[in-house]
């Protein structure tokens, strides 16, 4: 039975109070599951086959769960376990404990009475460091549990942060981009604004190029017209006369007569073509339309003007 009680608690220690989160060697579980084999087996022992219960205290290594509880013990202090000192301690103290009476059980030592003490005091001293073991594993997961609150708390806060943060920059993105839109819609509500205020303008302008083209040209058509009908008297004059010089129908006493109404012709008809040349060249419309000068277009003219050697016919009279 005292295998029992103290097998107990060395296999609840052992599994959860030292391998809690740790990483221990693979054979590890194995000496736990020989725990666990030891401490149900006295019950077996006991009930079943009480004749050779003195064999297993003898031959079955009672001490198997002190044994292996002492070694987790040892792994867990190596990897830093700070209740593992407590356990550790708890169960060494046990360990010599209930060796001093196994000892004096199968009369290996002679009794003492202060063997017996010794033995109630390390059973008192170990239940004492358990508890201790105890108090300071729950501390230890409370100060988990805390250190785990506060950081998750912290990382919280920091999500918090970081995404405030990355709220401000899309907020300022959105504005700068909303700000450049903006201004890019005005620029090109001014340059539409601008093209209409063009376009009416040339719209204007053309129409009023083509009202004053027509009405130029209607001017020019009368300006032609009634320069044809006063240039046609002195040039018919003027072949009339040069004809019957020609032809000498005239007697010569009339030769002066003749040429001097000649002359006058000439000169009705130079001041004609002084007229349309100061009038075209006041509008500027035939030179402009033709790409010609004046000038040029009266050479043109006189080119186009019949030669005097040239015979008359009647019709042309």
């Amino acid at each position: 039975l005292s295998n029992l009680w103290y097998g107990v608690p060395a296999i609840y220690f052992t599994i959860y109070f030292l391998d809690l989160n740790q990483r221990l060697p693979r054979w590890v579980p194995w000496l736990k599951r020989l725990a666990l084999v030891q401490t149900v087996a006295p019950l077996l022992t006991i009930v079943f086959i009480e004749q050779f219960s003195w064999l297993y205290s003898v031959i079955a290594l009672p001490y198997i769960s002190c044994t292996i509880t002492t070694v987790v013990g040892i792994l867990a202090l190596m990897q830093k376990h700070r209740q593992a000192w407590v356990f550790l301690a708890s169960w060494v103290v046990f360990y010599f404990g209930d060796a001093a009476f196994n000892l004096q059980a199968y009369h290996i030592i002679d009794y003492r009475p202060w063997q017996t003490v010794l033995i109630n005091y390390t059973t008192l001293f170990q239940i004492v460091l358990l508890s201790m073991a105890l108090a300071l594993r729950y501390a230890l997961v409370q100060k988990s549990a805390k250190e785990a609150q506060v950081t998750t708390l912290e990382l919280t806060r920091e999500s918090e942060r970081l995404l405030q943060a990355q709220n401000e920059r899309l907020d300022g993105l959105v504005k700068e981009r909303t700000k450049a839109l903006q201004a890019q819609n005005k620029q090109l509500r001014r340059q539409k604004e601008l093209v209409h205020h063009i376009n009416q303008n040339l719209e204007r302008m053309v129409q009023e190029r083509t009202e004053k083209a027509k009405e130029a040209q209607q001017h020019l058509l009368q300006f032609a017209f009634l320069s044809a009908h006063e240039l046609r008297g002195p040039l018919a004059r003027i072949l009339g006369l040069n004809y019957l010089l020609k032809m000498e129908a005239v007697q010569p006493e009339e030769n002066p007569m003749i040429l001097f109404q000649v002359d006058k012709a000439a000169q009705e008809m130079d001041f004609v073509v002084k007229e349309i040349t100061r009038t075209l060249e006041d509008s500027g419309y035939l030179a402009e339309e033709s790409g010609l000068t004046v000038q040029e277009m009266r050479d043109r003219w006189r080119v186009q003007l019949p030669d005097p050697e040239v015979p008359i016919s009647s019709e042309d009279q």
